[in-house]
């Protein structure tokens, strides 16, 4: 499966469909982790804040190609999106 992350404007959603199968916008609407280990201890491999994450991780890992289109600045990847 080819995966595509991006943080793109969405009028690009169109053209970037074609070329995967697999499509998840890095938009800043996931809950940052809490550092509370309950995906190890508790229910391993599952966080307990179900946001779009849970589908997410279970598509990388299925991917088998992943392809990270961002803005390069200062030779690394963007900040996050202060929308």
């Amino acid at each position: 499966m080819r995966t595509i992350i991006c943080d793109l404007d969405r009028q690009y959603e169109p053209l970037l469909r074609r070329g995967c199968d697999a499509l998840i916008w890095a938009d800043g609407r996931y809950a940052p982790c809490q550092g509370c280990f309950r995906c190890w201890t508790a229910h391993p491999a599952e966080c307990f804040m179900k946001d779009e994450l849970q589908r997410v991780c279970r598509v990388v890992g299925q991917a088998d190609s992943l392809t990270i289109i961002t803005e390069n600045l200062y030779g690394g990847y963007s900040p996050a999106p202060t929308r």
